[in-house]
């Protein structure tokens, strides 16, 4: 849910690889929002960061894909790589 979990990772130098999936909503709340309050839904459109930058900016691997066909080689590659950028 934050852009802190990467810190906090990169800070205890945690073996992790994360995988942030861009849907542009809060989808759990959204789906409570329409079912309690039809009329009254707000505040689910999400502008995302740069998730790529923000790992780069904590000195970790980051990639982008815009293909599912494109994940398996980027999320190798993430695994792969077991030392932090300097």
């Amino acid at each position: 849910m934050s852009g802190q979990k990467i810190a906090i990772g990169r800070r205890y130098e945690f073996t992790i690889t994360f995988v942030v999936t861009n849907n542009s909503t809060s989808g759990t709340i959204l789906v409570h929002q329409i079912l309690s309050y039809p009329d009254r839904v707000i505040g689910n459109d999400l502008i995302n960061p740069n998730f790529r930058a923000l790992a780069h900016a904590c000195r970790l691997h980051g990639e982008f894909v815009n293909k599912t066909d494109e994940f398996m080689l980027a999320y190798d590659r993430c695994r792969s790589l077991t030392q932090y950028l300097n």
